[in-house]
């Protein structure tokens, strides 16, 4: 099994698009899953608000475990974490055009009558799994271009 797989896997559970993603690439660091998924469960559906994909934040968490600067002097590290996920965000909107939950979706998952349409028509169901599929296909990849990954994590 491999990074994406496992995510997928947490979706069909029933881990949202941001805990899916993050606790696919954080368990392998040693954040075991129920610590995982609470890191990550305010940030599905663009953080309730319809913002920036819950996947593509999942993602940049993970992304900070691997390539994130760990010391508030350390300006390099910054600098460096600010590019990989700039780079991360360049890749996922270069398959679907935003970030942004409610264009990914066609409707705003904060606002009633948007949420009822996108759970009566299905999209929840049938558009994000798809989302995390592709968040932690970019990311899989990424990280093992930067040489971060053990590709054997999840035997």
């Amino acid at each position: 099994m491999n990074y994406v797989e496992k995510a997928m896997e947490y979706n069909r559970r029933g881990f949202n698009c941001s805990q899916s993603v993050f606790a696919a690439f954080a368990q392998p660091l040693g954040i075991d899953e129920a610590t995982a998924g609470a890191i990550a469960a305010n940030l599905g559906t663009g953080c309730r608000t319809g913002n920036v994909c819950g996947a593509v934040s999942g993602a940049l968490m993970a992304l900070g475990l691997y390539e994130g600067h760990r010391t508030p002097e350390s300006s390099e590290e910054k600098d460096r974490a600010y590019k990989v996920s700039r780079e991360f965000v360049r890749r996922f909107e270069a398959e679907k055009g935003t970030t942004v939950c409610s264009e990914l979706l066609g409707g705003n998952p904060s606002v009633p009558e948007d949420r009822k349409m996108l759970r009566e028509t299905g999209k929840f169901r049938t558009l994000c799994p798809g989302f995390v599929e592709l968040a932690a296909s970019i990311l899989q990849d990424y990280l093992e271009e930067l040489g971060k990954l053990e590709k054997d994590a999840w035997k």
